[in-house]
């Protein structure tokens, strides 16, 4: 996603009623790659890649769970 309010970059994680106000007005758009991948043309985890334990199982890129070329919740 892409339109963020940049004052969301500078506002203070806790002062969430100014956060929340600008989210609202973000814009936001989805991007190229964002498109890329909804059209199955470009893997995001090829480009973020991962390395973590879910309910006891390690996931990496080499054993990401999958159905369809689409990664699925465990």
């Amino acid at each position: 996603m892409a339109g963020l309010a940049e004052e969301l970059r500078t506002l203070d994680r806790k002062n969430l009623p100014d956060r929340h106000t600008a989210y609202l007005r973000s814009e936001l758009s989805i991007t190229e790659f964002g498109r890329a991948v909804l059209a199955r043309k470009e893997d995001f985890s090829r480009h973020n890649p991962i390395d973590r334990w879910w309910g006891g199982a390690r996931l990496t890129n080499d054993n990401l769970w999958r159905s369809d070329p689409a990664l699925v919740a465990p």
